[in-house]
């Protein structure tokens, strides 16, 4: 399942990445939750002036009628376009880079070292994985276990 999700997610990335660049804004990123007879499309938009509901509706206006013709998704689905927000998803290694002294909150696929969540300071971002600090101890996780990861608000 998890392996099907995530083709539906880089598939539309990439259909829709650079209608939103046009508009101005940046693709955070693209969550897709399949549950029953439909599922949840999440839009993730950002931009250096912040994202308005107005821009969430403009984005939101475009994605759409691209999904309409393009139609990456077979069954039926919800759409919402939001901010990152700040307790914010990361998506790719970029983004973890720009957050590395940040504390993260990680979901992992499978269970690594005996657990599947983890919650520590992101050190340091490598070729194929991370090092996430956890007290006094360092974990190297490797890119391709993460299933979800959000960074811990501050205050």
């Amino acid at each position: 399942m998890g392996e099907r999700l995530r083709a539906i997610e880089e598939r539309v990335h990439g259909i829709i990445s650079s209608s939103i660049e046009v508009l101005g804004y940046e693709l955070w990123g693209v969550e897709y939750n399949s549950k029953g007879k439909g599922g949840t499309l999440r839009v993730f938009i950002d931009s250096i002036a912040g994202v308005s509901l107005d821009d969430c509706v403009i984005v939101s206006r475009q994605v759409s009628a691209i999904l309409d013709v393009e139609n990456p998704i077979i069954e039926e689905y919800e759409l919402e376009v939001s901010s990152p927000g700040v307790d914010r998803r990361l998506f790719n290694e970029k983004q973890y880079a720009a957050f590395i002294g940040e504390v993260l909150h990680l979901v992992l696929y499978a269970s690594f070292k005996g657990k599947r969540k983890y919650v520590g300071l992101l050190s340091e971002v490598l070729d194929r994985e991370m090092v996430l600090q956890i007290e006094d101890r360092e974990y190297r996780i490797p890119f391709d276990l993460l299933q979800k990861v959000k960074v811990q608000p501050i205050g």
